[in-house]
């Protein structure tokens, strides 16, 4: 079976991604086959376990193999190394570079790969904590601006240094909600076309 494209939706909390993906799913759903975030049943927030999430990753991926359609994934490995580096940056948990090692080796067996692209969904931290009213002082890895000015700079330098070859799209995400669908629909079409 021809590989097909695999575009994976990312940024941090607040930018609109999950929602964005639903649209997409409602609107489109003859163009790309929808991956959603989780597939395995945990609450990362609750329940995390690096287990766990690697397993959530495999699934995803080896869903995404077996399409005949190009893929849209609300989000990837990317964000659990992304979450790790955080809890790492932040003192509160060091799984960082165990993490990173397994999924070098899920990638090594070709059971998880780069997107071809990467739809980032850029927004500030301070819209980010408005946006999902967490209080400051929840405990939550994403519910201040140091920690998600972190993940927003772990985000650019590892598709810079460890996925070059991934295209990353940025989209405003601060703007209203139906002008950053309308932008994202525009870049899945120059995506489908090739002129992108």
């Amino acid at each position: 079976m021809e590989k097909q494209q695999l575009i994976v939706l990312e940024g941090i909390p607040g930018g609109g991604k999950t929602s964005i993906f639903t649209e997409l799913q409602n609107r489109m759903p003859w163009s790309f086959n929808f991956i959603p975030e989780i597939i395995v049943s945990f609450n990362p927030l609750e329940d995390y376990d690096v287990e766990m999430v690697l397993e959530n990753d495999r699934q995803k991926y080896k869903i995404a193999a077996k399409s005949n359609l190009p893929v849209i994934m609300d989000r990837s490995y990317v964000s659990s190394i992304n979450w790790d580096y955080v809890l790492m940056k932040q003192k509160k948990r060091n799984n960082f570079k165990k993490k990173f090692s397994s999924l070098s080796a899920l990638k090594l067996n070709g059971d998880i790969r780069p997107a071809d692209y990467y739809l980032f969904f850029n927004i500030s931290p301070r819209i980010s904590i408005e946006r999902k009213k967490l209080p400051k002082r929840s405990g939550l890895a994403w519910s201040t601006e140091s920690s998600l000015t972190i993940a927003i700079t772990y985000y650019f330098e590892y598709f810079r240094e460890i996925e070059p070859k991934s295209k990353l799209l940025t989209i405003d995400a601060s703007q209203n909600s139906n002008i950053v669908f309308f932008h994202t629909v525009s870049l899945l079409e120059k995506i489908l076309k090739g002129t992108i």
